[in-house]
């Protein structure tokens, strides 16, 4: 399983990049507050924003924003915004004359839009210097729009094709998730690297989606549990 983790994550490399420019750009916003605060013991704040991204063994990406109300220095309840996509689909619909439409790469990726209601859970940290090190775990659940679409090509590259669009509204949408991995805080800004564990069928919507009589179903592999691993960087105030 590590195996095929770390194989997507090598495929996953220009998404890698993005984020962890992205997390540097904010550890580098906050740097100076940090630093100020870090010379004291760090004071209770009840906001928490962050920003973190996924590499599953699905070979997707998943990239959100959060915020959570802090009830107490272990424990928060909030929600976080933000989308996934498969970078390399195990599953290619078509039949005698069609075919679902391939970008320039020759595949078709499977997409969404999130909502996520979850919860904060922590440890008490261990103090080191300016860091405090503890664990940190987030379960939630992910609600995508119910919503899957594809374009379908009709005919050859002798005759030419006609475009159609197939959609359902059918299939899963909702599931359970948990994030849980050690953290690190410096004042204000914490970071946290870990292992997702994900009910999330990414081809469950697609799934449901026909063409020609023909069910997108047997198209894609069958369902098991998505794991991966996520990377976050946050910020109290």
């Amino acid at each position: 399983m590590l195996g095929l983790v770390l194989n997507c994550a090598a495929l996953c490399l220009p998404y890698m990049k993005i984020l962890f420019t992205l997390l540097t750009i904010v550890v580098i916003h906050f740097h100076s507050i940090a630093s100020e605060r870090s010379e004291r013991v760090f004071e209770f704040d009840t906001n928490r924003i962050a920003f973190s991204g996924v590499f599953s063994s699905s070979y997707s990406w998943q990239l959100d924003a959060s915020w959570h109300y802090m009830i107490n220095p272990y424990i928060g309840v909030g929600a976080s915004i933000g989308t996934w996509e498969v970078v390399y689909p195990d599953g290619h619909p078509e039949g005698a004359d069609w075919r679902v439409e391939y970008d320039e790469y020759g595949s078709h990726k499977p997409w969404n839009l999130f909502i996520r209601p979850s919860a904060v859970l922590k440890t008490p940290g261990v103090r080191i210097k300016k860091c405090e090190i503890g664990f940190f775990a987030q379960p939630g659940i992910m609600m995508n729009i119910p919503y899957a679409s594809v374009s379908v090509l009709q005919g050859s590259a002798q005759t030419g094709y006609t475009r159609k669009t197939v959609s359902t509204t059918k299939g899963q949408w909702l599931a359970f998730d948990a994030k849980i991995g050690p953290s690190v805080n410096v004042g204000p800004c914490g970071f946290s690297i870990g292992y997702l564990i994900s009910t999330h069928d990414i081809y469950g919507q697609f799934k449901c989606l026909k063409y020609d009589g023909v069910s997108f179903d047997r198209f894609y592999p069958k369902k098991t549990l998505l794991q991966g691993i996520y990377a976050m960087a946050s910020y109290y105030f």
